[in-house]
């Protein structure tokens, strides 16, 4: 089988996911999706939300939201790898953003508003990387403001080589400007290279 990587660059309650395929050198888009992770009436913004609740609600609802996501991703992925491996494709593995670090103690990042904002990154990461996992699969973490740089250096290529293969996988990755497409390429980049190449320290792949 041909080996394949898939990439996310999750946003509040969705992820963009690309699937890249062949050789490490000059991959091919396989497909592209927009994965749902949340459902009904459940705030995407969740933190937001639970900042209008006692503490007891708010975690409740947090931990809500999160396992819908983590499921929803689970399926999701499933159904990609699913499709890739009867195209002849074998999933090599994810690329999802690094983890964020937050208190322990959910009313302290209720009463920042800049921890929320971290939060809620962070609770759709975890889904991602979660469901990886669900699935025996290996998950490369990256840093979002180094993604290109350390995909870069990954394949052996400079940032204006990796920047213009980016641009020439066209049409299949959206419309120009699509941000997150981009990078849900990049790190299904990484994800493809880390099958042939050792992690460095920083990238090195979490359970």
């Amino acid at each position: 089988m041909k080996r394949a990587g898939v990439g996310f660059r999750e946003h509040t309650g969705w992820a963009a996911m690309v699937a890249l395929g062949g050789g490490v050198t000059a991959p091919v888009v396989l497909a592209r999706s927009r994965y749902e992770l949340s459902e009904g009436d459940l705030p995407r913004a969740v933190y937001h939300a639970a900042r209008q609740l006692d503490l007891e609600n708010a975690g409740r609802l947090v931990q809500q939201v999160g396992l819908v996501a983590r499921t929803a991703a689970e399926s999701q992925l499933r159904r990609t790898v699913a499709e890739l491996e009867a195209a002849g494709y074998e999933v090599v593995g994810t690329a999802v953003a690094a983890p964020r670090e937050l208190p322990a103690d959910l009313s302290e990042i209720l009463g920042s508003h800049p921890l929320v904002h971290t939060a809620e990154g962070q609770l759709f990461r975890g889904a991602l990387a979660e469901a990886t996992g669900l699935l025996g699969l290996r998950v490369t973490r990256f840093e979002p403001h180094a993604l290109y740089d350390e995909t870069a250096v990954r394949i052996g290529a400079s940032d204006a080589s990796l920047s213009a293969q980016l641009t020439g996988l066209g049409r299949a990755l959206g419309p120009p400007g699509q941000r997150g497409p981009k990078e849900a390429a990049a790190a299904a980049w990484l994800a493809l290279a880390g099958s042939e190449r050792r992690t460095s320290p920083a990238l090195e792949p979490q359970d």
